[in-house]
């Protein structure tokens, strides 16, 4: 055990799990904890180069139940305290394949599951609200995203698809094309590998509709390898437009960038109502909100049309576009 002030935040997750931590810390550190977080991979990247760590992560193999546990009451003597943020969120507010309570009636999981996952992360650290998440790209990744936003002048950002089959947007094709005709913007498309037949449906709706012209205004990060050079080009956007990931997240709270999402399993109060400078888009399909994890299809309605998940199909385009184009300034908010 040490004698100092040394505290340990636990935290593993997807992208965005792990970033949403960083509201934690300078809260954490005001109280005067020297602070090491432990993670998975995921969070290492995500966080490598918060000021509050300064380089003090620990990263961990996603383990067994079991074997995690032994490993945090291990390392946990190490610390005079331990905050463990993992499974706060998921299981008090977003429910798990492996709860009873997702199998609870659809009203019910409403009702019990309307908190704030920002919230809920301050409460788990015993610290007031609000909390505020915040990437910090590296020196490097600023001077990249300088470079690229200088030049192709001013750009949207969008996210085409999380890391669950529910958070893609059947129709970004048709508002990509809108965005490109009626301002003056680029278009940034960033993504997985696996968002690549949705990035060529982009290109193919843009080319028919706008020509060789309007494709040269699309700029792709897809497949790019680096999750970070997308989260430190979204600060230089104007607005940034996605499903619940971790890009539209990273620029959550920074105010000179409008976020249009596109909420899927989560409510405006569990996510956005916590946001700044955002339009926050509720599908209207029955099923939303759900507040349910997903990894497949098994419990998550899908279109026949689209294949997409009934939530987001249940957007219309002209929808999203109009968001779109009010948040850039091509349309009155009135």
């Amino acid at each position: 055990m040490t004698t100092g002030r040394e505290c340990l935040v636990i935290r593993s997750g997807a992208f965005g799990d792990v970033l949403m931590a960083s509201a934690v810390l300078p809260g954490l550190a005001a109280q005067g904890w020297r602070l090491t977080l432990a993670t998975s991979w995921e969070g290492e990247e995500m966080l490598r180069h918060d000021p509050y760590l300064n380089g003090r992560i620990r990263t961990w193999p996603h383990l067994p139940d079991k074997e995690n546990a032994e490993t945090w009451k291990a390392a946990g003597t190490e610390f005079d305290r331990v905050v463990n943020l993992v499974n706060g969120m998921e299981c008090s507010i977003l429910r798990h394949p492996s709860q009873l309570s997702y199998h609870w009636p659809q009203d019910q999981r409403r009702t019990m599951s309307s908190g704030s996952y920002l919230a809920q992360y301050m409460a788990q650290s015993g610290l007031a609200g609000p909390g505020r998440i915040r990437f910090t790209p590296s020196l490097d990744e600023v001077a990249w995203a300088n470079e690229i936003a200088e030049k192709i002048g001013p750009f949207v950002v969008w996210t085409l698809r999380g890391s669950a089959p529910h958070k893609v947007y059947p129709y970004a094709p048709m508002v990509v094309t809108q965005i490109l005709s009626q301002t003056d913007h680029a278009v940034v498309l960033v993504g997985d590998l696996g968002a690549r037949e949705l990035e060529a449906a982009v290109y193919d709706a843009t080319q028919d509709f706008l020509g060789p012209a309007g494709v040269k205004r699309i700029f792709s990060l897809v497949g790019d390898g680096s999750i970070r050079r997308p989260l430190a080009l979204a600060q230089k956007a104007t607005v940034v437009i996605g499903p619940e990931t971790v890009v539209p997240m990273a620029v959550a709270h920074e105010p000179q960038v409008h976020k249009v999402l596109i909420l899927s399993h989560s409510a405006p109060s569990n996510l956005t109502d916590d946001w700044i400078n955002v339009t926050a888009l509720t599908p209207t399909a029955p099923c939303y909100p759900c507040h349910r994890l997903h990894t497949d299809w098994t419990y998550c309605p899908q279109d026949e049309k689209t294949g997409a998940a009934a939530c987001a199909a249940s957007l219309p385009a002209s929808l999203v576009s109009e968001a779109a184009l009010r948040a850039i300034g091509a349309l009155c908010a009135c």
